[in-house]
């Protein structure tokens, strides 16, 4: 489970210059659950 600060994290990340190249993405903010699940 993702803590309030992950996703303040991803919106600063967001709004800086270092993603002006992003666009159409989706950016899973969960922990780390999509990383670490195994496909069966």
């Amino acid at each position: 489970m993702s803590l309030p600060e992950d996703s303040g994290n991803a919106v600063l990340f967001l709004c800086s210059d270092l993603s002006k190249q992003i666009n159409g993405i989706v950016i899973p903010v969960d922990g780390g659950y999509v990383a670490g699940k195994i496909p069966l």
